[in-house]
């Protein structure tokens, strides 16, 4: 047995030693285990619904999004009625372009797709719609940004600043 490897396990066991003769480790961990139960036991309201009664209405409320084509894939074939979003990257869309983003969404059942912001106008939002697809932004920062993806009447998009979007929603009268 290496060197290092023995000096450890005599440190561990002269601590467990230690431990196992004051007791107070093991009181203050029986302690805490006895508050978890009673604290968790009061927390759990048995009337409430169980989760898997409450998981379809929690799905129909979500939206999945990612970069990721693999990963909002996954997430179609674990339920439907999500909103799945493929987040298409600027270079994704100029390299392949517009029509071929929304034929590779199609031909893998994705209902709606992600453009950042400025990539967005009323032409793409027409020929994504056309398509059948569904519209959303994402990098939407500004009250201007905000306020364009409003009036191009985006089914969805995302971003940090919830009060602007709220406010935009409000100057639009829709809020």
């Amino acid at each position: 047995m290496p060197e290092a490897l023995r000096l450890a396990l005599a440190i561990a066991a002269k601590d467990i030693r230690a431990e196992l003769r004051s007791r107070t480790a093991l009181l203050s961990a029986v302690v805490f285990a006895a508050l978890v139960l009673v604290v968790f036991n009061f927390a759990r309201d048995p009337t409430v619904l169980a989760a898997t009664d409450l998981a379809p209405s929690v799905l129909e409320r979500s939206v999945v999004t990612s970069f990721q084509l693999d990963t909002v894939l996954k997430a179609v074939a674990h339920g439907r009625p999500m909103r799945h979003v493929w987040l298409v990257l600027p270079q994704v869309q100029v390299d392949l372009g517009l029509d071929r983003v929304i034929a590779t969404a199609k031909a893998v059942g994705l209902p709606m797709l992600g453009l950042r912001q400025n990539m967005l106008n009323a032409k793409v939002v027409a020929t994504v719609r056309e398509a059948g697809l569904g519209i959303g932004g994402w990098a939407c920062n500004d009250a201007e940004a905000i306020a364009r993806l409003l009036e191009l009447k985006v089914d969805v998009f995302t971003t940090d600043r919830p009060d602007l979007a709220i406010a935009q929603r409000k100057v639009l009268g829709r809020g």
